[in-house]
């Protein structure tokens, strides 16, 4: 198994998975910006106090520590938003940034999108 690029996942439809309040990315990122049912989430350090991030081998781990169920809060009409680099790439370049939309699945599964211009994105 190797690390995924993000262009890689979402131009091979691989989905996340989500579990309670765990979101389970399929590649690894640094983490600029998170969207949760209208709440803008900056601080990604060990003392934030809406999410915890984990990176693993292959994946990475985001658990929303103000949530019970994502599928609770999020539902099939909203996305979580998120902006991301890739691992290994400058955070100082804005053409390395990722907007991306992730919108759960029943039973446990992400769908990974790139953010339309349609889409709503709050600054």
């Amino acid at each position: 198994m190797q690390t995924l690029l993000i262009d890689e996942v979402i131009s091979q439809n691989i989905k996340g998975l989500y579990y309670g309040n765990r979101l389970i990315l399929p590649f690894k990122a640094d983490f600029l910006k998170i969207v949760i049912d209208d709440e803008l989430i900056l601080d990604f350090s060990m003392d934030g106090e809406k999410v915890e991030i984990s990176e693993e081998e292959y994946f990475t781990n985001i658990y929303f520590l103000n949530e019970d169920d994502l599928a609770e809060t999020v539902t099939k009409f909203e996305t979580i938003k998120i902006v991301a680099v890739e691992k290994n790439q400058s955070l100082f370049d804005i053409k390395c940034h990722k907007m991306l939309a992730l919108s759960l699945e029943a039973p446990h599964f992400v769908n990974i999108n790139y953010i339309t211009e349609e889409m709503l994105f709050i600054d």
